[in-house]
Order: C-alpha cells, then sequence, then structure tokens
C-alpha cells in the first residue's frame, strides 16, 4: 500500500529521495494522494448528503402530526374494511379464573362451553350458523340471521324445529321509528374521525428521542388540551354529517346536538391529557402508546405478535392484561385486580369454503305463536341429549327438568 502523503509535506519528501537516490528516474507517487482526497472528499459529501436526507425526512417531513394521521387512517380502514360477502370459519372458547371457590364452579361449566361454526356479513344482513358444544360434544346447532334494516333476528333449531322463528330486536332507539343502517354508522365514525384529524393541524406536539427496552425511540406526544378540545368541537358542530348521524343515533334533535356542542365550547374545562406514542426511528413501528392524566394512565406497549395493556384509574392499578394475535389466532386476556378475576378469550378464525343454508323468512314464525307440539318436540331434544343432561346436572337443576317432563 502506498503512503498517503500530506500535500504540505509532499517536497520535504521529495528531496530526501533526490538526495537519497540520484540516478533514479523521478517519483511519481505523489500524484496519488490527490486522487485518494478527491473520493474521499467524494464519499464525506454522499455521506452527509444521506444523513442530510435522513434529518429531513425524520425531523421535517415525519413529523408527529404525520405519526398520528398515520395511526387515525390505520383505524379507519380498519372500521371500513370488514369481512362483507365472505365466509369466515370461528371457533370461540374461554379460560375464566376466580379467587372465590363458589364462583369458580359456575366459571368451570362456561369454560367448558365451546362455539363454533361459519358466518357471513353481506350487506345490511349477518348470517351466523353456530355449533354449541359442552365438554366437547354438541349441545344446540343453530343457524341465525340478523336483518339491520328490518330489525328482526331470525333463527333455526336444527335438528329440533323445521320452523324459522323471528325475534323482534328492536331496542330503545329503534323502538321509535328510527331507522339505522350499517351507512349511518360508517357516516358517524368516519365524520368524527375527519374531524379529528383536521384538529390535529394546530395542536400541541413533541418529540424526543429516548430509550425503551434498551433502544433508542421516537416519543411523540400530543397535547389533549383546551386548543385542541376546542377546535375539534368547533369542526363537529359544524359538520352536518356529524350532527345528523349523532341525532339519529340518540334519537334527539339536530338543534339540540348543536345547543349542546355550543354549550361545551363555552364551558371548556379541560384537564390536560397526554397521548404518547413510541415508535422505532428507522421503521416507523409503533410500539407503546400511553394515554396520562394526573390520576388515570393507560398503555399499550407491543412485543412480538403481543399487546400488552395496563388501566390506571384513580392511582391504583384496574386492569391489565394482553391480546396475542397469531395468523388466525387471537387471545384476549384480562385481569380484574379489584375482582380477583382473570379472563382468557380464545378465537380462532379463518376464510371458509363453505356456505351458510339461507333461511326462509318469508314464512318464519313469531316465537309468541309457537305450538304446544312445537314445545314438546323443544323439551323432548332436552330430555334425549346426554349433553343438555349434564349440562342441567352441573348447573344443579336436573331436578327441575324432571318436575316439568313429569307433568
Amino acid at each position: 500500500m502506498k503512503k498517503n502523503i500530506k500535500e504540505e509535506d509532499f517536497f520535504d519528501e521529495k528531496e530526501k529521495k533526490i538526495a537519497g537516490k540520484q540516478d533514479e528516474e523521478m517519483d511519481t507517487s505523489f500524484l496519488e494522494p490527490k486522487k485518494h482526497h478527491f473520493f474521499a472528499k467524494f464519499l464525506i459529501f454522499l455521506l452527509i448528503l444521506a444523513v442530510s436526507s435522513i434529518c429531513t425526512y425524520y425531523f421535517v417531513l415525519d413529523t408527529p402530526k404525520k405519526s398520528y394521521i398515520t395511526v387515525i387512517n390505520k383505524l379507519e380502514k380498519l372500521s371500513n374494511n370488514s369481512s362483507k360477502n365472505q365466509n369466515i370459519n370461528y371457533n370461540i372458547s374461554t379460560n375464566i379464573i376466580s379467587s372465590d371457590s363458589n364462583t369458580q364452579k359456575v366459571l368451570d361449566i362456561i369454560n367448558n362451553i365451546e362455539l363454533s361454526g361459519i358466518t357471513n356479513h353481506n350487506n345490511n344482513t349477518i348470517t351466523i350458523n353456530n355449533i354449541i358444544n359442552y365438554k366437547n360434544e354438541e349441545l344446540l346447532d343453530l343457524t341465525y340471521l340478523l336483518d339491520l334494516n328490518n330489525k328482526m333476528l331470525y333463527f333455526k333449531l336444527n335438528k329440533i324445529l323445521d320452523k324459522i322463528i323471528k325475534l323482534d330486536v328492536n331496542n330503545e332507539i329503534v323502538s321509535n321509528n328510527i331507522e339505522i343502517n350499517e351507512n349511518d354508522y360508517q357516516k358517524l365514525i368516519n365524520s368524527f374521525i375527519n374531524d379529528f384529524k383536521l384538529s390535529l393541524e394546530n395542536a400541541n406536539f413533541k418529540r424526543t428521542i429516548t430509550k425503551l427496552n434498551n433502544e433508542y425511540v421516537f416519543k411523540e406526544t400530543l397535547l389533549l388540551d383546551e386548543t385542541l378540545n376546542k377546535e375539534l368541537l368547533t369542526k363537529l358542530l359544524h359538520d352536518d354529517d356529524f350532527i345528523q348521524a349523532y341525532a339519529k343515533f340518540t334519537n334527539t334533535e339536530e338543534s339540540k346536538i348543536s345547543d349542546e356542542l355550543n354549550k361545551e365550547l363555552s364551558n371548556l374545562d379541560i384537564e390536560v391529557t397526554t397521548l404518547t406514542i413510541y415508535k422505532t426511528i428507522i421503521k416507523n413501528e409503533i410500539l407503546k402508546i400511553e394515554l396520562y392524566d394526573e390520576n388515570n394512565n393507560v398503555t399499550i406497549d407491543k412485543g412480538n405478535n403481543k399487546y400488552n395493556y395496563e388501566f390506571i384509574i384513580d392511582n391504583e392499578l384496574t386492569y391489565k392484561g394482553y391480546i396475542d394475535i397469531n395468523k388466525n389466532k387471537l387471545i384476549l386476556n384480562i385481569e380484574l385486580l379489584k375482582e380477583k378475576l382473570n379472563i382468557k378469550l380464545n378465537i380462532t378464525y379463518s376464510k371458509s369454503d363453505k356456505s351458510i343454508s339461507p333461511l326462509d323468512t318469508k314464512n318464519a314464525t313469531n316465537y309468541t305463536e309457537l305450538t304446544e307440539e312445537d314445545l314438546n318436540k323443544i323439551m323432548k331434544y332436552i330430555e334425549d341429549n346426554k349433553t343438555f343432561k349434564k349440562l342441567l346436572e352441573d348447573l344443579g337443576l336436573s331436578q327441575i327438568l324432571n318436575e316439568i317432563t313429569n307433568m
């Protein structure tokens, strides 16, 4: 390797060579340092350019506001992205544990019940074929159809009755002849999300670099203060879509919704709350979300496919647990610390090639119009079904069943 000679030492070095070797041809290696010097400068320039570009992106273009908008957009996409016109296999089971032994006896029965089947969501109709098992044995085979437009639930007791039974599922809102469909739900959600995103324009953000789990990360904090709340309430007040949808849901006149928003605006007394996102510097992957005020704190942090969460209410850890998402399986765990109760919900799901047999709702029978023969068929199924007998025995109701059947 040739020695890299500084330009200012060049002549001293050259004179020594001439004095020692007068007869030798002049050494031209002194030209090479200039080549190295040029390429070194060029590489330094490229490095500075790269660092500048990265810094410009992460500290100028990739602002905290952009991070929050990205998260909100993902949530909005999730709310709009349903499995319509798809048949989905599902399986649901629980594992609930209590510190109270008497309570646990009942919970053990619940833990032995498992739901499985196929569901389909098509426009304003949800169809479910549901098999209920108890201790791995079939208890009931049911098919439901929920008509969101007409607010009617239709179901068939497969293997028991050939009739389709209907049930009016009108709730307090619908009972006042207010028609709410899926588009109304979407309208309410989308209008609120859009107004919230617009409110972030003048919100107070702060970005710092901190250490989380031995890794340097971005800490991006949004102040949910009076400024943001005022901006949001103002936008909601002038959003006709939101007011119309909210009035419909609450069975309230639109003018009263506007009056309520104006009242909130004139009496803003907001306890400052911070919403903080922790994310990786390079990949922008969210690692932790924290919602904090003086007395309450909610944290959600990610580890692999697992999301751990904690709820601190009135400065006391009240709930904690995790959500584990792995391919087509979801596990929801919640620990109620005051009640000393741990609830674990296991859900598996996948697309299904099977279809659900449609229910003939035109000839459905109201549940109040079931005949004595229909009721006898239901009772006979319960009597003859060993799984049903086992469930009633575990519930301590077998004696009641015997009394009813002997009447």
